[in-house]
């Protein structure tokens, strides 16, 4: 993805269940578009160009991110 899209891509990790209930995991990866959004100029990104993708749970957590936005 990165050497497609010429951008720096940030993995996030989330809390899982069944030991963290839910709403943890989306809790977890809003707060990690957050802080690349606060933090992008500092690794050289454009905090107004960022997107949020995903395959299996993370496409939801990719949803659940884009609909809080």
């Amino acid at each position: 993805m990165t050497n497609l899209t010429n951008a720096i891509v940030v993995s996030t990790d989330y809390r899982q269940g069944p030991e963290n209930r839910f709403p943890a995991a989306h809790d977890d990866t809003y707060a990690a578009y957050l802080w690349v959004r606060a933090n992008a100029a500092s690794f050289n990104g454009n905090a107004s160009r960022v997107a949020v993708a995903g395959e299996n749970a993370s496409a939801n957590m990719a949803a659940s991110i884009a609909i809080r936005a």
